[in-house]
This record gives structure tokens, C-alpha cells and sequence, in this order.
């Protein structure tokens, strides 16, 4: 009897540990949530600027740092005009290598850096957000991290994409082996795309469980070549306020070689949209004319950085993803994609230029930049689902989006496809 009792007695034991601590028990087979590692829109990065005895620009301060981002505010210690000379870039052509990529470099003396890398203190606007990951159980700086990347470089360039693939194995491991989920916002979607191209199939199929872009346009967006004009200062999200000012802002983004990925890609908009008309000549430029307009305003380094940086990244089939993937886009707001300039010279002060061209978009892009990704709806064996919001404008999807966030996430915490 001995032996039957103390058996008797194991079993009431376990009997009483499982139903004295259910909690416990259901907190161990608890599936963790998925990480979210958000690629941000491109201005609204914190950066430092720090300069150290320049020379290049003897009428700005020879030495200071400063910070920058979108709607930062004016500068005490550098001009707006200083402030766009700091983070012009230098881009040195091989003579004898025509067509080959520049090799690109900050001025002498100045150094650019994200504040708080891979932290969500480096991407400020995304607060709202944050607030409303933090709703649904997720941790900053845990299982919500920030891909920052230097706005004015592409994604091939300054060891972003082997800084970014760390970044996304140490989230993984710091998350009991758990794949990322990818949140892009904006140009951000160009930057996830890159490194999906670009990263071994083996490595998405351990480290990415899936990837949501939010208002992307990966073949480049309107209204954006007039910037080659008359700038667009962004500390203040308006035009310059002198000629001085709007062609050092203009030349500013002329040697950024990110802005020709993100301004309409000829090979991709064609003759089905506008992009500038010029009053003194009554000529109308198309996307498929832009080389035409590069030459016929002079512009030299425009016509050599084009050609290379358009089409950054690839994304049209056999282009795809290839991890389960997920599009939002807003829609049913009038969106400029052409205006008037008085002439092709650079260093025109915008004021109130009438708009030319318009389409149906989010305010900011328009409906064929936001319905490129439709082209992975033919992608195979993994899901791709498209959402329009009709009446959600540009800025919202990051700062006012609750249904679109919660989406979101119910994407990132689903099961993934099982494709070879």
C-alpha cells in the first residue's frame, strides 16, 4: 500500500502546482510579441552636425555643431544658407569610368551622425506611434527599434545595409530568437526593400517574419523637381526666403544622391505624368524628359547623378520581397505632381507657383507613386494585401492612425507563410 500511496500523493501534488499557478504556466507558452524595427521617413531623423575648422565656407562658422531634422526651427548659430552648405555633399566623378557611381563624401571638417542610433529618441516625429505600440504591450528600445539611415544617402552607400542587418539580428536575439517585423514609412520603404534584396534568402526565412510599408513610392513621387530650383528648406517646412538661400538649399539637394530615388523614375512614370512648365518657354516636361530638363537647365551634376541613383531599389517583378508583405496608402486629396516655374533658373523664390498637374493621392504623393507596390500582388506562395484609406493624408499615417497602426501589428504577431 505504501508504494500506491505515495503515488497517490505525487499526483494531488502536480494537481495542486498547475492549478495554484495558471498564470505562470500560461506566461511560459506566452508567444512573445514579434519585434518591429521601423524604417522612418526620411527628413524627421535627429541627426548631429558637427564642424571642426571648415574651410570650404569662410563665410559660415569655421567651427560649432548643430542639430537637425524637419521642423526643427531656425538655427542660432548657422544660417539657413550655412546650414544647407554643411550638408551639401562632395561628389567626386572617375573621369575615365563614365556612369560609374561617385564616390560620395561629407564636406572637409564636417561630421553627420544619427542621434541615438537604432533608439526611438532618433525618430521624434514617430511619438504617436510609439505611445500606441506601448498600448498593445511592446517595449522601446526592447522589441520597438529605429533603422536610422543618413537621409541624403542611398541605401547602398555609408555601410547602411550591413549596419542595418545587425541591427535587426541583435533585435531578434534580444527578443528569445524572434523574427523582426519590418515597418517602413514613407521613403523608409525603399531602404527595407534594398536590404531584402540583398540579404540571402536563408537569412530573411530566420530573421523576418514580415514587412508593412505605410504611403510608400519605391519608383520615386511628384512634385519633386522643382526642388532643383528653388530648394525646400524642411528645419521650417517652407521655401527659402531669399535667392541666396533657395540656390544653396537647391544645390544642397542636387548633390544628394537619395533625392534622384525618390523624385519620379522616368523608366517607371513615362509620359503618364507631368513634372514642371516652364512659362517663359511654354514647355511642358514629362517624367520620361527629365534628362532633357537636366540639360536645358545647366544642370551638369544632376545629368550625371540620374542616371545612376534612378530605380533605387529594384521592385517590379521578379523584384519581390519575398517575405509576407503588407501595404497601407491614403487616397481622395487633390495632390500636386507639376507646377509653373517662370524659367529654368536655379535659385527662384517659389511663392505661389500654380500648380499644373494634380492627381488623387495622400496630399503628399500621388496615386501612381502609392499603387507601385501592387506590383508584388503577383508575388508567389507569400501574402501581400494592399489597403486604401480613403481621406488619410500623408503625415497621419505616423502621427493620427490608430486602425492602421492596430493592422499592423495584427500583421506582425500572424504566423508566416512557409515558402521555400
Amino acid at each position: 500500500m505504501k508504494p500506491l500511496k505515495l503515488f497517490t500523493i505525487l499526483i494531488l501534488l502536480v494537481s495542486l502546482l498547475m492549478t495554484a499557478s495558471p498564470v505562470g504556466a500560461q506566461a511560459v507558452q506566452a508567444k512573445p510579441l514579434t519585434p518591429i524595427v521601423i524604417f522612418p521617413t526620411e527628413m524627421e531623423q535627429l541627426f548631429q552636425i558637427t564642424v571642426r575648422n571648415q574651410a570650404f565656407a569662410p563665410e559660415c562658422p569655421r567651427s560649432g555643431s548643430f542639430q537637425f531634422t524637419a521642423m526643427i526651427g531656425a538655427n542660432p548659430q548657422f544660417s539657413p544658407t550655412c546650414v544647407d552648405k554643411m550638408l551639401t555633399l562632395v561628389d567626386r566623378f572617375d573621369p575615365n569610368h563614365p556612369g560609374a557611381k561617385p564616390l560620395v563624401t561629407n564636406q572637409p571638417g564636417v561630421q553627420v551622425k544619427i542621434v541615438d542610433y537604432s533608439k526611438t529618441s532618433s525618430w521624434p516625429a514617430g511619438e504617436d506611434f510609439y505611445v500606441f505600440l506601448e498600448s498593445k504591450g511592446y517595449t522601446r528600445n526592447q522589441n520597438i527599434r529605429v533603422a536610422g539611415y543618413d537621409f541624403r544617402l542611398t541605401p547602398d552607400l555609408g555601410g547602411w545595409l550591413e549596419r542595418t542587418t545587425r541591427l535587426i539580428e541583435d533585435t531578434y536575439t534580444a527578443n528569445h530568437n524572434t523574427p523582426v517585423h519590418l515597418a517602413a514609412f514613407s521613403v523608409g520603404a525603399n531602404y527595407a526593400q534594398y536590404l531584402l534584396m540583398h540579404v540571402p534568402h536563408a537569412w530573411k526565412n530566420k530573421y523576418i517574419q514580415g514587412f508593412t510599408l505605410l504611403e510608400s513610392m519605391l519608383a520615386g513621387g511628384g512634385g519633386a523637381y522643382i526642388l532643383f530650383f528653388t530648394g525646400m528648406d524642411f528645419t521650417t517646412f517652407s521655401y527659402p526666403a531669399t535667392p541666396e538661400e533657395a540656390a544653396a538649399n537647391a544645390g544642397m539637394w542636387t548633390s544628394f544622391p537619395t533625392y534622384y530615388m525618390n523624385i519620379n523614375d522616368p523608366a517607371y512614370f513615362g509620359g503618364r505624368e507631368q513634372i514642371l512648365r516652364v512659362a517663359l518657354t511654354g514647355k511642358t516636361y514629362y517624367a520620361k524628359d527629365a534628362m532633357q530638363l537636366f540639360k536645358d537647365a545647366g544642370l551638369t551634376l544632376a545629368q550625371k547623378m540620374a542616371p545612376v541613383y534612378w530605380g533605387t531599389p529594384k521592385f517590379l517583378p521578379p523584384y519581390y520581397p519575398n517575405v509576407d508583405t503588407y501595404a497601407e496608402k491614403g487616397s481622395g486629396i487633390d495632390t500636386t505632381v507639376a507646377v509653373e516655374l517662370p524659367d529654368l533658373k536655379v535659385g527662384q523664390m517659389a511663392g505661389d507657383l500654380p500648380a499644373v498637374a494634380s492627381m488623387d493621392g495622400d496630399g503628399a504623393y500621388e496615386y501612381l507613386a502609392l499603387d507601385a507596390v501592387k506590383a508584388w500582388s503577383s508575388m508567389p506562395c507569400y501574402r501581400f494585401q494592399f489597403t486604401d484609406n480613403p481621406g488619410l493624408d500623408f503625415a497621419s499615417v505616423w502621427t493620427n492612425a490608430p486602425v492602421v497602426w492596430q493592422r499592423l501589428v495584427d500583421h506582425a504577431n500572424l504566423p508566416r507563410s512557409v515558402c521555400r
